[in-house]
């Protein structure tokens, strides 16, 4: 490889921008959707949104996982298994397509009620579940290739294809939800189309090209490549999937606690912090192909030189974040059209966001970090720990003591909680001398 200066540049700017442009398909569809109904099309996004990340929890996780033994394999010049890891994540795809495409044929419904969606919210709910989860191998195939294409070292060009994807989605949204006011539904199929779009041309990138081109005998699975395959995808597939179980957690306390009103604040701001989180996950994506390489390659000072200019870019973004939304905090409300009562209280909480931003930050880039070192014992203890047990007691204790207003300081002290547990690991593989 080149140095690691070049590297990571190369590496990370492209994947922030990829990884934030997948993310950036529902944040759109919420301002959209806020524009053109309100509270009510948000708050009913917002309660089935947790099923809606499962779809692109699972394409991470096979997406990332295949790509992580992919560059394993580079680095140890394992040429032929690096291949094989890049047809069997396909296949992969393709099996949990198939499973996604009859649960939503089949179970929307369930589904929608089982999230607590009731009475007016319940339609609108159901319409845009019913289509992400139907043509959802869009999704899986759209997030899970573009990993691929990444660690084909064409990380310019997934972006390129993300941020196509994306203007077609944003005129689509325009055109099916404020023109022929088609509300969620319309917002969804805009979402699956701009998908639709990206995994079409990720699949013209990857068979057009020779060195990239699917071999039909390594798409069979092959028990030990998919073993490594999922067993190092678990991790990523955590890291996307614990926000939405953090989600319904803190939906159930909105209801608990209060109402409506409280819910819809949070609608509004889980649109905020999605984006933030998308953002530096978008960082620890991006070394992840060159912790990866450096790993195989047994390339310690390299993983050390990565990992602290990934903090250091970090922390600078997390700083630039709390200045901008500190600037706009008045401004926030309007943009996903909220009444004046949920305005006045997502103006009032806005600061708990700016107080968490670090810590989501050193989260979102450490994990990926541990699990692109091989480091999958502890990557899932920092993955699962947050949404199982960290949240739910957090939220139990808060909203016991200060009620509606705990939600917001239970968000808080769960992050801050998170990242005392990921420096304790860290500060044990620093004294084994395993990491850093």
């Amino acid at each position: 490889m080149k140095s690691i200066e070049n590297q990571f540049w190369k590496y990370v700017i492209p994947s922030m921008i990829t990884v934030l442009l997948g993310g950036t398909f529902a944040f759109v569809d919420g301002i959209f959707i806020g524009q053109g109904t309100g509270d009510l099309g948000l708050t009913a996004v917002n309660l089935v949104a947790p099923v809606a990340a499962l779809v692109t929890a699972l394409a991470a996780g096979i997406g990332m996982g295949g790509s992580i033994v992919m560059s394993t394999c580079a680095g140890n010049k394992d040429e032929e298994n690096m291949r094989k890891a890049r047809d069997v994540t396909i296949t992969l795809l393709f099996i949990i397509s198939v499973i996604i495409f009859l649960t939503g044929s089949f179970f929307s419904k369930h589904i929608t009620s089982l999230l607590g969606a009731k009475g007016d919210i319940s339609q609108p709910a159901l319409d845009y579940l019913k289509i992400v989860l139907t043509f959802g191998c869009f999704q899986m195939f759209s997030s899970g290739l573009s990993n691929l294409v990444i660690n084909s070292g064409k990380s310019v060009l997934a972006m390129s294809v993300m941020v196509g994807a994306l203007i077609l989605n944003i005129i689509l949204d325009g055109l099916f939800v404020l023109v022929f006011k088609m509300g969620t539904l319309g917002a969804a199929l805009a979402t699956v189309l701009g998908q639709a779009a990206s995994a079409v041309v990720y699949f013209i990138i990857l068979f057009g090209d020779k060195k990239t081109r699917p071999v039909f005998s390594d798409l069979k699975p092959q028990k030990s490549i998919v073993q490594k395959v999922v067993r190092t995808g678990l991790s990523p597939f955590g890291v996307q999937l614990a926000p939405s179980i953090v989600v319904m957690c803190i939906n159930y306390a909105c209801v608990w606690t209060s109402g409506q009103d409280t819910l819809a604040a949070f609608a509004v701001m889980n649109q905020l912090i999605l984006a933030i989180q998308i953002l530096f996950t978008g960082i620890g994506n991006g070394i992840q192909p060159i912790i990866s390489y450096c790993t195989g390659s047994k390339n310690k000072t390299g993983v050390q030189k990565t990992f602290k200019k990934a903090i250091v870019f970090m922390s600078s973004v997390a700083g630039f974040l709390i200045i901008v939304l500190y600037a706009v905090r008045f401004k926030v409300p309007m943009l996903f059209n909220a009444s004046s009562q949920v305005a006045e209280m997502v103006e009032r909480v806005l600061i708990y966001l700016l107080v968490m931003i670090p810590f989501i930050g050193f989260n979102r880039v450490l994990v990926p970090f541990l699990f692109a070192s091989s480091r999958n014992k502890e990557a899932s203890i920092l993955t699962y720990v947050e949404p199982l047990v960290i949240t739910p007691i957090c939220l139990l204790i808060c909203c016991l003591i200060l009620k509606s207003y705990g939600i917001w300081l239970a968000m808080v002290l769960a992050q801050l909680i998170l990242f005392m547990v990921g420096i304790s690991i860290l500060k044990a593989q620093w004294n084994k001398h395993d990491l850093i």
